[in-house]
């Protein structure tokens, strides 16, 4: 783990790279389990008791509790809540197979398109987003359509998240039923945060502009006054989506800004191990979309030189006509892409945080949500424990293995026997069918005010499912990295004995051979090892620095509140 320091009330972890420090804590509680199904009530007052696998940033506390008050707000998490109030009366959910995360951030989608089935594009790559948007330099236009830009087709896109654990997300519209809308003040239903400014165009590029080497774009922007910007920046493999980042991050150049700050950048895909670092150096992050990703350009964004330089990665489905229907099939892109090409980068904690506590940090809003700590808003999601320990349970799991979504401490969706006990039943919360067949979602409830119920929903909305059963959902796009584009860069994902990355560049002439790095436009067809000290930047500890094999980040953390300062980056 590196260098290990204790100063009075905190912890200072130091480590080469950092990976998720996490502290395994047995509660020996060791509840009974339920007689059918994986979690069930005990009638209480209005307070509420969880007793399960609590998973936090630092902590995992395995039969620990989660005490939540009438407000919906979380009054304690941990082992042993008995000595708060509330916990001798509360209505307790016992799931002694029961894994409670805090509920999933999707920190990007485009809800319009929610009924917008996948696009098969072919074997066809391209280069920036403005070669398939509208047919640039030779390429094939992607058309999509726009199928869900009402009250309820966005209703119809929060409820296909909502299903699978999220509670909050940035969508680029909303719709004020299921989720906390995180890019528009008024629905951030009773957070006291700053809500995101979300950006698809910030430098005014919605006709197309490409730009390489100067910023005379049609009209770049900022964030609005004491908003967290969320831009999309670099969504492409050439120095014209380099060229985005430098244009918003240096206003010492003609045209260009600084408006990175604390930003959350969606796709940055572009970016090298200098501009990792510049973006770090302003506390800023980037929101992964590794499935859209690799369907449209043969690769994704940087992701172990993102981590290795300190910057904080969140996760965002995109959209659905090139990305994952839902968050779940977002973290196993993930987790596929972390084993098989990135020697394993990510655990499934660290994943986990990309849809929660760091997703919450990214946004800014982490002292709200994002974590089951004192205080935190009871947004809180109950996996089955069978699939797997601790956050490999969310991580891997499949459609029905979701059993309890509570936001703000309201039942929302689950499993009939626990949403009826809390008095989410019939009259409120339709039955659904098919492999989740046995489980209620409050639609009526939520709904009444727009006259919305889950059959008109489904009755409307018919070119994709809300949910799938057999595990791939129907025409999703590849996660499986491929590009065969004429020039030069060719690679099917496929690792063999002599090219053990599947990078298409053999391990005897590979600066990375066991981890993904295929040259890149941006780097000049060739692949990318910024300090020159023949250690490939996807798999270098200190890509800027030549000569340095260890970079050492830290951290300070207080386990008693879960609060945490800024990463800092010191040099060994």
């Amino acid at each position: 783990m590196g260098r290990v320091a204790g100063v009075v009330g905190l912890m200072v972890v130091m480590c080469s790279p950092c990976a998720a420090q996490v502290e395994i804590v047995e509660c020996g509680n060791s509840p009974a389990p339920p007689a059918q199904g994986v979690c069930e009530v005990t009638a209480g007052d209005a307070n509420l008791l969880v007793e399960a696998t609590v998973l936090t940033k630092r902590r995992v506390f395995r039969d620990g509790h989660l005490l939540i008050d009438p407000t919906g707000v979380i009054v304690c998490s941990g082992c042993d809540c008995s000595g708060r109030p509330g916990f001798a009366t509360a209505t307790r959910v016992t799931c002694a197979e029961g894994v409670a995360s805090p509920g999933l951030i999707n920190l990007h989608d485009h809800v319009g398109w929610a009924d917008s089935p996948p696009v098969d594009h072919g074997l066809e790559r391209y280069d920036h987003r403005h070669d398939w948007r509208t047919g640039a330099r030779g390429h094939t236009e992607i058309y999509t359509p726009s199928t869900t830009n009402s009250v309820a087709g966005k209703s119809w896109a929060e409820l296909r998240h909502l299903l699978v654990g999220t509670t909050s997300m940035a969508g680029s519209g909303y719709a004020p039923l299921f989720l906390r809308n995180l890019d528009y003040s008024a629905h951030l239903d009773g957070l006291d945060e700053s809500p995101l400014d979300y950006s698809t165009f910030p430098l005014g590029d919605a006709n197309g502009t490409l730009i390489a080497g100067s910023c005379t774009y049609p009209n770049p922007s900022g964030p609005d006054p004491g908003e967290i910007f969320l831009p999309h920046v670099a969504e492409g493999v050439d120095a014209e989506a380099r060229n985005e980042f430098l244009c918003l991050s240096n206003a010492d150049l003609p045209g260009g800004l600084d408006v990175i700050q604390d930003a959350a950048l969606v796709h940055a895909v572009g970016l090298t191990p200098t501009d990792a670092d510049r973006l770090r150096g302003r506390s800023g992050s980037v929101v992964w979309a590794p499935r859209s990703n690799v369907s449209l350009y043969g690769m994704t964004a940087p992701v172990s030189v993102l981590k290795n330089s300190g910057v904080r990665i969140a996760l965002g489905t995109d959209w659905l006509p090139s990305g994952s229907m839902n968050l779940q099939r977002e973290l196993q892109c993930a987790k596929e892409l972390s084993e098989i090409y990135y020697g394993g980068a990510f655990t499934d904690h660290e994943l986990l945080g990309m849809v929660t506590w760091e997703a919450a940090s990214a946004a800014r809003m982490n002292h709200s949500i994002g974590n089951l700590h004192e205080g935190w808003v009871a947004d809180v999601a109950i996996f089955d424990g069978a699939v797997g320990e601790d956050a490999t349970a969310v991580v891997d799991a499949g459609t029905a293995d979701i059993v309890l979504v509570l936001k703000g401490g309201l039942p929302m969706y689950g499993d009939t026997p626990v949403m009826e006990a809390l008095g989410a039943g019939a009259g409120q919360c339709e039955l659904l069918s098919g492999c989740l067949d046995g489980k209620r979602v409050c639609v009526t409830r939520e709904g009444v005010a727009n006259g919305l119920t889950l059959a008109s929903l489904s009755s409307s909305f018919t070119n994709y499912p809300l949910f799938e059963c057999s595990g791939a959902p129907t025409n999703e796009r590849t996660c499986t990295p491929f590009r065969d584009e004429g020039d030069g860069i060719d690679y099917d994902g496929v690792p063999t004995a002599s090219d053990a990355d599947g990078d298409g560049v053999d391990d005897g002439a590979d600066n990375c051979p066991s981890v993904f790095n295929p040259p890149r436009p941006v780097d000049g067809f060739v692949q990318g090892d910024e300090d020159a000290d023949g250690v490939g930047d996807a798999c270098d500890r200190c890509p800027t620095a030549n000569g340095e094999t260890v970079c050492v980040p830290f951290y300070i953390a207080d386990f008693e509140t879960g609060d945490d300062t800024e990463w800092e980056r010191v040099e060994p």
